[in-house]
């Protein structure tokens, strides 16, 4: 039976570590127990979950009896009752209607502009120049994701609308762990700020909302109502580029740190690739570069944390609880565990080339699991294996500064603390 603890301190004491330092108290939280009680209440109960049998339960063989609850509440201030935070059956028949735009024949089409849209960016690059990669990233990420999603060629409009979704995600990161409810009503700036970002959002996908592209054509056919369709606009904008960038950011990182990685994916992408267009079919013939992204995906999840709120008496493993409890589901630490992942801090893409069979289903969740899984999980590894092949085939990035050791900063998805300034050497 799975065992379930109780973590030692005051709920203020581990409120405020929790504060201070996610990553570190959620870490932390592994050495008592396999699930750990953080307030032993009846009512409002709430736990950590390592246990890949639990984590099963929660997010698939019991998923009806759990919602994401407040964090969609919060989310639901900027997209609206989109893909992201919807419930039930409206979830259910968003999530298939939005399947068709990320098949494979959509996929393959994408892969052009994906390759098109890198080697603008690298095009504009100077040898031997320090670069914000992190600001880069997240408009070539922004202009992807309009183009293939939304049919929009964005331009001088790209850093206006990127700088909005900016700050929506870091409004929505602070409610959604703040210890008390914070109304929209209230006069402060944040809120302010969030409302002036959430009207650019919305003006963007209002002025788009009729375009026959690939995510739009399926709601339009099947009459989605227009408010439904610009919150799915607005959903793709926060959960489709902000992720991918700082998942590059890390790639890219962690490639510098480890040179000898860096070099036997260049010599991969050139030996399969050479100096020809890269194409979607590329993506599988680059094991590595599969291998490096999920490696990357391993030790910085864009999705750090999983949240979920029972909504009726649920069994997990023998226990049973009554009251309305929340669960905290921690990829970056569940992706840690010595026990599946030796020596786990080290970056070995090899990982996923030699001994991934042996990576218990659920020990490993880049994407979520269950009926909430990513929908747009193909996408993502398609367009970050296509833009590192772009970019390392002809060149390199190196840290600014040498010995730079990045800090990752948990917002709605993991970034480096501060961004990543990396000079281009091209080859």
């Amino acid at each position: 039976m799975t065992t379930f603890a109780r973590m030692p301190g005051s709920r203020l004491q581990n409120y405020l570590w929790f504060q201070r330092d996610p990553l570190g108290f959620l870490l932390a939280t592994r050495g008592f127990g396999e699930v750990v009680s953080l307030y032993n209440s009846r009512k409002r109960p709430s736990f950590v979950v390592h246990d890949p049998d639990v984590i099963q339960q929660i997010l698939v063989t019991k998923e009806k009896s759990f919602v994401k609850g407040r964090s969609s509440a919060i989310l639901g201030r900027t997209v609206g009752t989109g893909v992201l935070t919807s419930e039930g059956q409206t979830h259910e028949k968003q999530k298939r209607v939005m399947s068709a735009a990320f098949t494979k024949p959509n996929l393959e089409l994408y892969a052009t502009d994906v390759a098109r849209y890198a080697a603008d960016t690298v095009a504009a690059w100077k040898n031997g120049e320090a670069r914000s990669l992190s600001h880069d990233l997240m408009l070539l990420t922004l202009r992807i994701i309009c183009k293939t999603m939304l049919g929009v060629e964005l331009h001088e409009e790209a850093e206006r609308v990127g700088i909005a979704v900016e700050e929506c995600i870091q409004y929505s990161a602070d409610r959604i762990y703040s210890p008390v409810p914070i109304p929209l009503a209230l006069p402060l700036k944040s809120n302010r700020t969030f409302k002036a970002s959430r009207a650019v959002l919305r003006r963007f996908a209002q002025e788009n909302q009729s375009n026959r592209a690939p995510l739009l054509s399926p709601l339009l056919a099947n009459a989605f109502p227009e408010a439904d369709i610009r919150h799915e606009i607005i959903t793709i904008l926060i959960a489709g580029h902000e992720t991918t960038a700082n998942l590059l950011g890390w790639v890219f990182y962690s490639l510098a740190k480890n040179p000898e990685a860096g070099e036997k994916l260049r010599q991969e992408i050139r030996d399969v690739v050479g100096d020809g267009e890269l194409r979607y079919e590329h993506v599988a013939q680059l094991p590595y570069a599969q291998a490096v992204m999920q490696e990357t995906l391993r030790l910085y999840p864009p999705a750090w944390a999983i949240l979920r709120e029972n909504v009726e008496p649920v069994e997990l493993s023998g226990h049973r609880v009554d009251g309305r409890g929340t669960y905290i589901i921690s990829p970056y630490a569940i992706h840690r565990n010595p026990a599946v992942f030796s020596d786990p801090e080290r970056f070995d893409p090899s990982r996923f080339l030699e001994r991934e069979q042996e990576i218990p289903r659920f020990a490993y969740l880049p994407f979520g699991a269950g009926a909430r899984a990513c929908i747009g999980s193909q996408y993502a590894i398609m367009e970050s294996v296509l833009i590192l092949a772009t970019l390392w085939r002809t060149g390199r990035l190196r840290l600014a500064v040498p010995n730079f050791q990045a800090i990752p900063e948990p917002s709605i998805s993991l970034r480096i603390q501060g961004g990543l300034q990396m000079v281009w050497e091209q080859e």
